[in-house]
């Protein structure tokens, strides 16, 4: 788990402040300036070490949040005692501390919602406590009103995560349509031809014999499904049978959807008799019916073409297979063909 915190540079910033507050406090408190010298110096260098860590994905999410939880406690103790001394330039910025942490956690921690809910409290309540000691008559209005702040910075936290988790949401499926194919779930175009380009150089690049191979497959009677059942029924049918697929290649290779019933599968280094028995296990899995509920059920069929990854390339090995595809369907479909 990561924290979606703005990172290192926020929390330098953060102990920056701290320290010239701590400082503005000591001409008040000298005694007790250097042990919160000490325990900001501490609680910040602790925070930032979670946080780097946690950006490399070294991290466990307990050491982000106790982290955090230190930070935020430093914080909330160093306003409080601002608070306390009743003076108006400590108070001031005591608030402006508070105010800014919390809003800085609200929206940089909000992809651990719990953690910034938590920070806000650490820092808010005895903040909002401590101006009822001031000795300044009107402050204990600031008490008055937290609830309604607090409440307010809980409403941009539940907002805030609501927005990073449907952003990653969003970010996670458009990675997954730029490289899969959005109706079955099968590798798309580029990245099944990419994978063939991946077989063909690692082939060349480790002196293999045997060659990476293209199998070029296309459904058979798929059309009249879509004229019969419609289309939502089409794509049912194609789901199915892209999954039968899928199961039939295995751990053989890789396979794609480059069409509508259109299908490539790349096969990591391999002889067309090795070919020939995957194109026999696809051919067997299209042919198996597919029900439809009703009392309907279909049965399709596929027809193979295949070619291995020579010299030429990807390229010229895709067309051959295309070619030798296309003559098992002017022979009637339903036939597998090699070069």
């Amino acid at each position: 788990m990561r924290s979606t915190s703005g990172g290192v540079a926020v929390v330098m910033f953060g102990c920056v402040c701290l320290t010239l507050q701590v400082a503005i406090y000591a001409y008040h408190k000298p005694a007790q300036a250097m042990p919160l010298l000490l325990l900001v110096a501490a609680s910040s260098s602790a925070r930032m070490v979670g946080l780097h860590r946690a950006r490399h994905g070294l991290a466990a999410s307990n050491l982000v949040v106790l982290s955090g939880i230190a930070w935020a406690s430093t914080v909330g103790l160093i306003c409080a005692l601002c608070m306390l001394t009743g003076e108006i330039v400590l108070t001031t910025v005591a608030a402006l501390t508070m105010t800014g942490f919390a809003f800085t956690s609200a929206y940089n921690n909000a992809g651990i919602p719990r953690l910034a809910r938590t920070q806000v409290l650490i820092v808010g309540v005895p903040f909002l406590l401590a101006s009822l000691f001031t000795g300044i008559a009107e402050m204990p209005v600031i008490l008055a009103l937290g609830p309604i702040w607090i409440l307010g910075i809980m409403h941009l936290v539940k907002a805030t995560h609501k927005s990073v988790a449907a952003t990653i949401t969003t970010q996670k499926r458009n990675a997954f349509l730029a490289m899969n194919d959005d109706l079955t779930g099968l590798a798309n175009r580029v990245s099944i031809l990419g994978a063939i380009e991946n077989m063909a150089r690692d082939a060349t690049a480790d002196g293999l014999p045997e060659r990476p191979y293209v199998l070029y497959l296309d459904l058979d009677d798929f059309k009249p499904i879509n004229d019969r059942f419609g289309h939502q029924m089409g794509d049912f049918v194609l789901r199915t049978v892209a999954g039968r697929l899928r199961d039939a290649v295995g751990a053989s290779g890789q396979i794609g959807r480059v069409g509508g019933d259109e299908f490539v599968i790349a096969l990591s280094p391999a002889t067309a008799c090795e070919a020939a028995e995957v194109a026999a296990r696809l051919s067997e899995a299209a042919r198996l019916p597919v029900d439809l509920g009703g009392g309907h059920s279909v049965q399709i069929g596929a027809t193979i073409g295949g070619a291995s990854v020579g010299s030429a390339g990807v390229d010229a090995a895709l067309a051959r297979a295309d070619a030798r595809l296309y003559e098992g369907k002017r022979q009637g479909g339903g036939v597998n063909r090699f070069d």
